[in-house]
């Protein structure tokens, strides 16, 4: 799907394209930066030696640029469908989300112990999260809910479903 369906889009946009061995560095420095709290993305790519006072505890110039990252952000998509010609915020991952279950159903073999949920992916601004939700009884109240189905062998979730609200 990422090959087939996602690089061509992404393609469109930039200059130099994106090939699986790039696209990977980017996702492990996603990774990378997802690890930290309290420091702007810039920072990563800043030119002060890091510091455990100020700024990102790591650099990742070495890996890629800040700006071919920036460019790679801001060419991310994740459906070649047109937009429907109704209202769906939920549009630009429907077909992702159907593409997940779909590799899952045939790749996946679930144990015998499976555990239904209902998992929130936290935001905090309900203006930029597409169905932000508030869900008193989650510890993560705010965000997107998601009922997933994982093997409770090896905690893999391979069903997703995203509640999309009324």
């Amino acid at each position: 799907y990422i090959v087939d369906v996602v690089f061509p889009e992404m393609n469109k946009v930039l200059v130099t394209p994106i090939d699986w061995s790039e696209f990977l560095v980017f996702i492990g420095l996603w990774m990378a930066i997802g690890t930290t709290k309290g420091c702007q993305r810039s920072d990563f790519w800043s030119s002060h030696e890091p510091s455990g006072f100020r700024g990102a505890p790591f650099r990742l110039n070495d890996f890629m640029s800040r700006f071919r990252f920036d460019q790679i952000v801001l060419a991310l998509v994740y459906t070649d469908d047109p937009e429907p010609p109704y209202t769906d915020r939920f549009h630009p991952i429907n077909k992702l989300v159907s593409a997940w279950n779909d590799n899952m159903s045939d790749v996946f073999a679930p144990g015998w112990i499976t555990c239904l949920d209902e998992s929130m992916s936290p935001w905090l601004s309900r203006y930029t999260c597409p169905g932000f939700m508030f869900v008193p009884r989650k510890p993560h109240p705010f965000g997107n809910e998601w009922h997933t189905i994982g093997c409770g062998l090896s905690k893999v979730i391979f069903q997703l479903e995203l509640v999309k609200g009324k």
